[in-house]
C-alpha cells in the first residue's frame, strides 16, 4: 500500500490536504490527478451559458479543491482530509494555484523533488515517472 498526499495551495496558503491511502505513486494517484487537472478551467464568476465539453469549470481554486474531493471520494475509507500533514514522508503532490494563472504542480517523495512544472508536463511525467 503506497499512500499519496495532495496539497492544494493558493498564495502559499493551504486549502486542503487530501490523503489517499493506496496507489499514491505517480502512475496511480498522480495519473488520476493529472487527468482531473488537465480538464480544469479556472474562472472568476460563473455564467449561465452551457458548460464546455470535456472541461471541469471551477470558480476559483477553492471550488477546484471541493470538486477534486468529490472526484476522488467514493464512500467510506480510502481518501481522507487531513488537517495537519506536515510530517508526511511519502509521495506528495502540491498544486499551486495563483488566481486564474496556469496551475503548477510539484511532486516529491520525502525531501526529493521528482517533478515541478505545469499540468501538461505533469501528465507526461505520471505516464513515465522514471
Amino acid at each position: 500500500m503506497t499512500p499519496g498526499l495532495l496539497i492544494i495551495k493558493e498564495a502559499n496558503q493551504s486549502l486542503i490536504h487530501l490523503l489517499k491511502h493506496s496507489d499514491g505513486y505517480p502512475e496511480g494517484f498522480g495519473a488520476a490527478l493529472a487527468e482531473f487537472l488537465y480538464q480544469v478551467k479556472l474562472v472568476n464568476g460563473l455564467s449561465l451559458g452551457s458548460k464546455p465539453k470535456n472541461q471541469i469549470v471551477c470558480n476559483g481554486s477553492s471550488c477546484m479543491a471541493a470538486q477534486l474531493v468529490c472526484a476522488f471520494k467514493h464512500g467510506p475509507g480510502g481518501v481522507y482530509l487531513e488537517a495537519n500533514a506536515k510530517d508526511y514522508t511519502g509521495w506528495k503532490y502540491t498544486v499551486l494555484a495563483n488566481g486564474l494563472e496556469p496551475l503548477n504542480i510539484k511532486v516529491a517523495l520525502g525531501r526529493r523533488i521528482h517533478f515541478a512544472g505545469d499540468v501538461d508536463r505533469f501528465k507526461i511525467f505520471c505516464n513515465n515517472p522514471s
